[in-house]
């Protein structure tokens, strides 16, 4: 839709923010097809394995060895089927962000060779951190923690601070100006300021439970999705991992050959950990942010374990292979489609092969032939393969529908959906989706019942029909 012209958010509303959607429309861009769109995501996780070997190497000051160590930990985190969930995700695209701007940081502030080098990587890392924002807003709460702690380890080595943060700062805002201007200039402004107050009713709603109990039903469901249930790994990973941080704290020498302080690990574990928490919604591709922490946290243990001696060897010729095989890897383990389609989980959610069968597609065709049948209102949460073939056009801009959205049945965004769905020609809804309360469930009840009939149904979803005389009732 957006390739199409439409204008995200005023025209087609989801509640993420647009960095995903445009790279998914640049994809569909270069080929009408969900495979281009995969292929380019596949480009995109080949450039975060760089980018996380590059935060590492570069932007913490890791050796060779324990960096290539924590790139291996991260693939692997990364690998785990209960935190990719099929990939298609804004976390993914955000860490991107994230470790290439961690990068281009630490260039600026240990390895610029000169001033010039510096301002440029500064402002690299500025339009990093506003584009990391752009693929989720939950990043904010890390990207606060992580510039208070590592601006302040510049000022206590003494390294130009004030050249550096003004550098970030125009990074960082040119890309929200940018934003801004085609926000206003397509008049989506309104509707984006309503994204905002969802994402803030989301995280203050009632009945979610204390934050202290968020917390740790986070750590709950990290247990289960990263360490797949096994309690003891947690646990050891857990105080293995404080027990390194406070011996790398605490030697002068090993602390001060690297360009962070080891106590920024804890700190960006508990501020991704409470933006998990804070919508107390917790899904296995939520614990993604995690990965460059892991990864961090494993270069650390490393640093820490080997003698100053063999740390410091520069093993050169094994450089490029090893980086080879850890991108080639990524492809390999972790895009392949028959894993990305499994139904069991749902992963055929963004699978390329997630299509309508020939037959549906058909009878469609030919109703809407004999109906005059122009539009649809997709009533459904993550139902792509409706939103690819569907002859009709969507009737409504709330494609994928959530709960938080329509806080009342009385609410103009509610109205406005309802009034979609009474006016429609077709309802295609999607079997598992998500309820959106009993006011609203009542009244799109009450519509489907009065205004249409059952046109037919499949496994994963059923298809309604507006009542006509041409159209009998289903069965």
């Amino acid at each position: 839709m957006i390739r199409g012209g439409a204008v995200l958010y005023r025209d087609v509303f989801d509640n993420k923010p647009p960095l995903i959607h445009l790279v998914s429309a640049l994809g569909w861009w270069i080929a009408p097809d969900p495979s281009s769109v995969w292929r380019l995501e596949v480009v995109a996780l080949f450039a975060l394995a760089g980018c996380m070997f590059a935060m590492l190497r570069v932007g913490f000051g890791f050796s060779l060895g324990p960096s290539l160590v924590g790139l291996a930990v991260g693939l692997v985190t990364f690998r785990n089927p209960d935190v990719f969930s099929g990939g298609g995700l804004t976390e993914e695209y955000g860490i991107l962000f994230q470790t290439a701007g961690l990068a281009a940081f630490g260039w600026a502030a240990y390895r610029a060779p000169s001033d010039r080098a510096r301002a440029a990587a500064a402002f690299g890392a500025g339009a990093c951190a506003a584009l990391m924002l752009f693929a989720r807003q939950s990043f904010a709460l890390s990207l606060l923690a992580l510039s208070v702690v590592l601006h302040l380890g510049l000022a206590r080595r003494r390294h130009p601070v004030r050249s550096i943060l003004m550098w970030e700062v125009a990074g960082f805002m040119v890309p929200i100006f940018v934003w801004c201007a085609y926000l206003w200039w397509t008049g989506a402004i309104t509707a984006v300021l309503d994204l905002v107050r969802d994402s803030m009713a989301l995280v203050g709603q009632p009945g979610k439970g204390a934050m202290g109990a968020r917390l740790v039903a986070g750590l709950g469901w990290m247990v289960q999705s990263v360490f797949d249930g096994r309690t003891r790994l947690a646990w050891a990973t857990l105080i293995g991992g404080v027990v390194v941080v406070f011996v790398g704290q605490s030697s002068a020498r090993r602390r001060d050959a690297l360009s962070f302080p080891p106590f920024v690990v804890p700190i960006w574990f508990f501020a991704e950990l409470t933006a998990v928490a804070a919508p107390a919604e917790y899904y296995g591709h939520q614990y993604l942010p995690f990965v460059p922490i892991w990864s961090t946290l494993a270069a650390l243990t490393v640093h820490m374990a080997l003698p100053t001696a063999v740390d410091r060897l520069r093993w050169r010729a094994y450089t490029a292979a090893a980086i080879m095989v850890a991108l080639l890897g990524i492809e390999m383990l972790v895009l392949d489609a028959p894993f990305r389609a499994d139904p069991k989980k749902g992963w055929y959610t963004f699978a390329p092969n997630a299509r309508l069968s020939p037959a549906v597609l058909q009878r469609i065709e030919e109703e809407s032939q004999r109906a005059g049948w122009r539009s649809y209102v997709p009533l459904d949460t993550m139902a792509i393969a409706v939103l690819l073939d569907m002859p009709l056009h969507p009737a409504t801009r709330f494609i994928n529908q959530y709960a938080y959205q329509f806080t009342s049945a009385e609410t103009a965004r509610a109205r406005e959906f309802l009034e979609a769905i009474g006016n429609t020609d077709m309802v295609v809804e999607e079997k598992r989706r998500q309820r959106l309360g009993s006011q609203m469930e009542q009244q799109i009840g009450g519509i489907l019942r009065s205004r249409f009939v059952m046109l037919f149904d499949t496994p994963e979803h059923r298809f309604y029909a507006r009542r006509t005389p041409t159209v009998p009732p289903g069965p």
